[in-house]
């Protein structure tokens, strides 16, 4: 499998130092990665500041994201698009390869009084944002798309916008299913990158996730039950899980340290043993985390 399917993920780089963090990143690119994900919001801006010095001295892919503002006007305004724009372009010294629309599921951002995140793709393809995305394509090559934590959602905006790429996180791994039809397609004109692979640690605690989520208690057992409780073992079954069953896809995963990344390395070129592959052939499928009606 490719190695460049591997997408490191930068938010938990935020509290490490930048020797360690250059340590990660040339460990990874010399492995065979490529992209790096990032955000304005990761770090208050200084991940993508740390990643433009970092890319005068070696060459790297970055996506980054425009969006999360403590405004949901920002995502109307032309003159805080075109703001944000200059300054994460500032940041990194220069284009990013990929720019998303940050939590582009969010309904806060697009209008007011919103109890579904089941709206029209009109209102986000007729915003500001979405029209300067398109402008940053054609007059600088840069890919775009969008991110969002509700695949169904996100999926029927890829299908209607036809985006470069769209980043749906903590829908597909070993817990949450929700985007299966999605990382199942071969034949889709949108990259999808799925991230979180983890859940954002709940993986690692599946006792604590049945007693506090009785609609995934089901999933969460057997889960705990099938693998082993070792929780770098873990890791490198999930890695090795989503390498198999999202063929197409890339995966972005963060990590906070050397040791972390290496782990997380040796998952992704580590087989599944075909076994555990049946045992976790199930996940569960249900409604993802909404997002806010204000900010």
């Amino acid at each position: 499998m490719a190695r460049d399917r591997l997408v490191l993920g930068t938010l938990a780089l935020a509290p490490v130092t930048e020797p360690e963090r250059d340590e990660i990143i040339n460990h990874f690119l010399d492995w065979g990665g490529v992209w790096l994900d990032t955000a304005s919001l990761y770090g208050d801006g200084e991940l993508e500041r740390y990643i433009g010095r970092y890319r005068k001295g070696r060459t790297v892919k970055v996506s980054t994201k425009l969006g999360h503002f403590k405004s949901r006007r920002s995502y109307a305004q032309r003159s805080e698009l075109l703001k944000q724009i200059r300054l994460q372009t500032e940041r990194l010294c220069g284009w990013a390869d990929q720019v998303l629309l940050h939590e582009a599921d969010w309904p806060v951002w697009w209008r007011c009084n919103v109890s579904s995140l089941d709206y029209s793709h009109a209102v986000i393809q007729s915003s500001e944002a979405w029209q300067l995305l398109g402008l940053m394509a054609k007059d600088n090559g840069v890919r775009i798309g969008m991110s969002g934590n509700d695949a169904h959602v996100v999926g029927r905006l890829a299908d209607l916008l036809q985006p470069d790429v769209v980043l749906i996180a903590k829908q597909y791994d070993l817990i949450w299913r929700n985007a299966h039809h999605l990382a199942r397609q071969t034949n889709r004109s949108t990259e999808l990158w799925l991230a979180a692979p983890f859940h954002q640690g709940w993986l690692f605690r599946l006792q604590e996730l049945a007693r506090i989520r009785p609609d995934v208690a089901a999933v969460a057992k057997k889960l705990e039950s099938a693998l082993p409780s070792d929780k770098n073992a873990r890791a490198r079954i999930a890695m090795a899980w989503l390498k198999l069953n999202a063929p197409t896809s890339r995966i972005v995963a963060g990590v906070a340290s050397l040791d972390e990344l290496k782990i997380l390395l040796d998952g992704w070129d580590e087989p599944v043993d075909q076994r555990l592959q049946v045992i976790l052939a199930d996940g569960f499928v249900g409604t993802p985390m909404v997002g806010p009606l204000k900010v």
